[in-house]
């Protein structure tokens, strides 16, 4: 398994916990599919934020 396809268990538990928060999500599909695009974005930044010198 290549490095990119880790699962960073704790930003995704992170997440979930923002996901949990969320009054508009009505069922635990909802949740899930939110978390995965707030995981998503999460590792998106983390990848490509840019180091101030």
């Amino acid at each position: 398994m290549e490095e990119n396809n880790i699962l960073d268990q704790d930003l995704y538990a992170e997440s979930i916990r923002a996901a949990l928060e969320v009054d508009f999500l009505n069922n635990r599909e909802e949740v899930r599919m939110y978390a995965t695009s707030l995981y998503n974005a999460m590792m998106w930044a983390k990848n490509h934020t840019v180091k101030v010198k």
